[in-house]
């Protein structure tokens, strides 16, 4: 039943863990820390992943959207300061005004529902104001079925 019920809300894995712990279950998905010697071979899988991308920034991110890895060249686009959240960085950070298409992007990720729950998940993102319904360049998740013989 709360399976199923994860299943129903979308929830991530881990997300889908916390819900198994309110009802008094075991967690479903194993956790591991991202140190953890059962993950070295992936963790050396990201980074040489990282070092293939030089001279061009590449980042590893974490569920949370928070930058966990970075190659060198990524480093020069991150602040001195603590902020490592690629959603706060993009939307109310020092990587705004560097974005040359922001509106493009912006209303792109306002009007994708897993990108504002991400938004949402991250923090403190300021609300982008609706544009009314998506333009025909949005690409639905399931294609709308039509009866013959009625207009659209």
């Amino acid at each position: 039943m709360v399976a199923r019920l994860a299943q129903a809300l979308d929830l991530a894995p881990l997300e889908s863990n916390d819900l198994f712990r309110s009802a008094g279950l075991a967690p479903a998905f194993p956790e591991t820390p991202l140190g953890a010697d059962d993950l070295a071979p992936f963790t050396s899988v990201v980074e040489r992943m990282l070092a293939g991308h030089d001279p061009y920034p590449a980042y590893a991110i974490d569920r949370h959207w928070n930058i966990a890895r970075a190659d060198g060249a990524a480093e020069l686009f991150l602040p001195d300061a603590e902020e490592r959240n690629v959603v706060r960085l993009t939307y109310a950070g020092s990587w705004r005004p560097l974005i040359a298409n922001w509106s493009d992007i912006a209303w792109a990720g306002a009007r994708d529902p897993r990108a504002a729950r991400h938004q949402r998940r991250a923090g403190a993102v300021p609300a982008l104001p609706s544009r009314g319904r998506p333009g025909p360049d949005h690409h639905c998740r399931r294609p709308v079925r039509r009866r013959p013989g009625r207009d659209p």
